[in-house]
């Protein structure tokens, strides 16, 4: 142990990290206006932040019914995950939003990666 230092200040370690915290606007409302449909939306949208948290480093800490409470190693990581959220991913969930309950949903390719 370095001199000079208490013991507690030398068995203390840090880090740096950037914290994201995601929340879906207006997910309440949507959920009293059509619950099943609401749900399909969020395993859509956990599936999209999980994989761009993973692919950018991130830890999710914890998740709150829509939210989550994510851990990146930098900042760097963090910005380049929400990106990537904002991305792809987002706008192929907007267009799923958009259809009818009622209507049947068809894909082409792989709807799981977010491309910047």
């Amino acid at each position: 142990m370095p001199e000079g230092l208490p013991e507690e200040a030398a068995a203390e370690t840090r880090k740096l990290a950037a914290i994201m915290f995601t929340d879906i606007a207006g997910f309440s409302r949507q959920m009293g206006s059509n619950e099943a449909r609401t749900l399909r939306l969020l395993a859509v949208h956990n599936h999209v932040i999980e994989q761009a948290v993973a692919a950018h480093h991130g830890h999710v800490i914890k998740t709150f019914g829509d939210a989550f409470l994510v851990d990146f190693p930098s900042v760097v990581h963090a910005v380049q995950c929400d990106g990537d959220v904002f991305g792809d991913g987002v706008n192929v969930a907007s267009q799923l939003q958009a259809l009818p309950a009622t209507q049947p949903l068809r894909t082409k390719g792989r709807l799981s990666r977010c491309k910047r």
